[in-house]
Formats: C-alpha cells, sequence, structure tokens
C-alpha cells in the first residue's frame, strides 16, 4: 500500500522573523504529528546549509531534501510559483504545510495548511520572504484550507482587513501536553543541567537589547538585596556574550543553546519562575501554567489576557519595578503557590476548549 504524502517547507524557517519560542512549537507540533499519523510519510526541505532538526530527525517515516534558493524577491517567487508546485507534483503529495505562503498550485486532493506570522511577519520589511508574503497575503487566504495564527490579534487584523477569510483561520496556541510539574529528582536534575545545582529564573527568546538591559540591571537589584545564590538562566544566542564581559553577576548567569525537545520541556519546567519581557505569542506561558511554574509578566499588553490575575506583574520593562516581583515570588510562598494554582486552573479550563481541529483535524 502507498502512503499518502505530506510536503513540509522549512525553507523559509530561518528568514520568517518568527521568535525561537514559535519555531520551536512548530517543531514540536510536526513532532507529534509524525508520531499520531504513521501511515504518512513526511518530506522535510530545507535550505543546502540548513542542519537537520534534532527532534525530527531518526523516524523511519521521514526523510529531508535540501534545495538552493535563490535569493530575494525573485528566489521566492520562483520557489512558490515554480519549484514548490513541481515538488509537490513530483512527489504526488496530499498535504503541504508551507510558513507565510501557500504554492501556486490548485489540484484536487491537496491541502495547503499554511503558518501565518503575526503583524511583524507581515509587514513590508527589509526581509524578501516578508515582503512576498506581505503581497500575496490575500491569495494565500483564498488558496489555503487552513491559516493558523499565533494570535487572537492576528487573527483579528487578517478578518478585519480581509472579510470572509474567518471560517479558514484558526488560533494555533502549540500546546505540548507532556508538559506538568516535575517530580523531586527531576527538578535536581534540570537545576544541575542548567543552573550548577542553583534554583534559577528562566527567561526565554532574548527580546533587542534594552529589554536584556532592564532584565539584567533588574537581577542585580534582586541580587544585592537578597544575597541569594538564585540563578539566571536565559535562552538568548551567542550575541549576548559580548554583552556580559562587564556584568557584575555574570557567573550567575547561565546560556542555553538550541535544545531538544525533551531538553527544553526539563529547562521550562525545573525552572522556579519564568519571566517574560513581552511576547506575543503565549504558549511558553501556557506551558509554565502545565508544569506549575509561576510566571513573572513585564509586558502590557498581558494585562488584557483572561489569565492575567495569574501572573506576577512587573511592570513594563522598569528594573525596580521588575526587582520588587522577583523578591515577592522568592519570598512569599503562599502568593507564589497562589498564583500556579491560578495558572494551572486556567491552563486545564483552556485546554479542554483547545485540543479539537486544527491541523490534527485536517490529517
Amino acid at each position: 500500500m502507498v502512503k499518502s504524502k505530506v510536503l513540509v517547507d522549512l525553507l523559509s524557517f530561518r528568514s520568517s522573523g518568527l521568535s525561537p519560542s514559535v519555531k520551536r512549537s512548530i517543531l514540536f507540533h510536526y513532532h507529534s504529528l509524525i508520531i499520531l499519523n504513521p501511515d504518512r510519510e513526511w518530506v522535510f526541505v530545507l535550505e543546502e546549509e540548513d542542519s537537520l532538526p534534532p527532534d525530527l530527525s531518526g523516524f523511519e517515516a521521514v526523510s529531508f531534501i535540501r534545495v538552493k534558493k535563490w535569493p530575494g524577491w525573485i528566489g521566492w517567487s520562483l520557489w512558490y510559483g515554480h519549484r514548490l508546485p513541481a515538488l509537490l507534483k513530483k512527489l504526488k503529495a496530499d498535504c503541504f504545510f508551507g510558513l507565510g505562503s501557500a504554492a501556486y498550485i490548485k489540484r484536487e486532493g491537496l491541502r495547503q495548511i499554511i503558518w501565518l506570522p503575526g503583524k511583524r511577519g507581515f509587514s513590508a520589511g527589509k526581509d524578501q520572504h516578508a515582503k512576498y508574503c506581505h503581497k500575496r497575503l490575500k491569495t494565500t487566504l483564498v488558496t489555503a484550507d487552513l491559516g493558523l495564527v499565533f494570535s487572537l490579534k492576528t487573527k483579528e487584523i487578517l478578518g478585519r482587513e480581509w472579510p470572509g477569510t474567518m471560517p479558514s483561520l484558526k488560533l494555533f496556541e502549540g500546546f505540548e501536553q507532556s508538559f506538568k510539574p516535575l517530580a523531586l529528582d527531576e527538578k535536581e536534575e534540570a537545576k544541575t543541567k542548567f543552573a550548577g545545582g542553583k534554583e534559577y529564573f528562566l527567561c526565554l527568546d532574548g527580546k533587542g537589547e534594552a529589554e536584556i538591559v532592564s532584565l539584567l540591571k533588574a537581577f542585580s537589584i534582586f541580587k544585592k538585596r537578597q544575597q541569594t545564590n538564585m540563578r539566571l538562566v536565559l535562552t538568548s544566542g551567542e550575541w549576548i556574550k559580548e554583552k556580559l564581559s562587564f556584568y557584575a553577576y555574570r557567573e550567575e548567569l547561565s546560556l542555553t543553546g538550541d535544545l531538544k525537545q525533551q531538553e527544553f520541556r526539563l529547562l521550562l519546567s525545573g525552572a522556579y519562575a519564568l519571566i517574560d519581557l513581552g511576547s506575543e505569542f503565549l504558549i511558553d506561558l501556557y506551558h509554565a501554567f502545565a508544569a506549575g511554574v509561576p510566571v513573572l509578566a513585564a509586558g502590557k499588553e498581558l494585562t488584557k489576557e483572561p489569565f492575567f490575575p495569574a501572573l506576577f506583574n512587573a511592570g513594563w520593562l522598569d528594573p525596580q519595578s521588575m526587582a520588587r516581583e522577583f523578591m515577592t515570588v522568592y519570598t512569599n510562598e503562599k502568593l507564589r503557590f497562589s498564583k500556579i494554582e491560578s495558572g494551572n486552573r486556567y491552563w486545564t479550563d483552556h485546554k479542554k476548549d483547545s485540543e479539537e481541529g486544527g491541523a490534527f483535524g485536517l490529517l
């Protein structure tokens, strides 16, 4: 029996402007789909120099195709208009996952599921992929069987600007069902692996330099006042290392590189608290709720969310305010556990409303 084929386009991952959290969540989602659909063959398209995603390797039903794409607008136009449709026909794929743009192809039996970036991803900025996707957004919305968006704001904007597309748009929240509170031995494993055996605050995905500087200032104030061995773990890239050479508490910081799915789960679930610097994507906050990790939020937008009472509100990137919340979450155990319980209740209720449909429903 010939297996049906799913073609997944990873060419645009590098230039998409999506945060590492969202890219990681998309790859986790593919990992889950592969496991849940053993009767399908999965083909992932990468650029020649890209490394293989570790969580997608090792499956018998997964193969990879490397291509060399022409640079700039012309390269994307050739890819979506000619090379990608030709590849879909050659493989006889019956499902396509893309990022930002659908393929220029109409074929009976082919379903196109497209991840649609947020406001930044659609802005006509310097990135040629974003420009291309922005230019042909209406065509993508009409062509795609399903558009997966990462925030309600994006869904509202697209629905307002392109009336009639709302039935084909779905909020993707990327829940990983395996996030849960760690046992004591797992907690110790996380502390040993990521923070030298100490408790740690965790901040995911380095934002701009101003946000990181505010966070480091707040951590310095906290350390001076509390005299604790608490550490700060960042998942920021290599760029931040040169900024830390003169930081007084650089020995109390840990930087992680890219992590496999299981390692990331351990990192987040083992944190004393998660620090959010204003991400528009809420995936990791939901995972923190599921893992029993309190969230310290320093973003304006989160004040509008229904789960805001479950957060420690650190103000808008003010070091003094953030430091006060560091102190609160560290010293007030009763309030800390109350926030954890509130977050877990929200997660439990919200998960029930979000389990059906989406990409799982189309496969």
